[in-house]
């Protein structure tokens, strides 16, 4: 995912589907090219490229 395609989902006020690793998650916040995101499945924080995530299941 790019850096703009972030920033528009984080603006959004539509839920849209993010996943990392096949994980779905929820953007925190954005940092340059990094992403804060949290895991909808329990809860738990990752930092990274915004470039790693994805909005299809992998």
């Amino acid at each position: 995912m790019e850096s703009r395609q972030v920033k528009k989902i984080m603006h959004s006020t539509a839920i849209r589907d993010v996943y990392y690793q096949g994980r779905s998650v929820w953007i925190e916040g954005m940092y340059g090219s990094l992403a804060e995101v949290r895991f909808k499945d329990n809860g738990d924080r990752l930092q990274l490229p915004v470039s790693f995530l994805t909005n299809e299941i992998e």
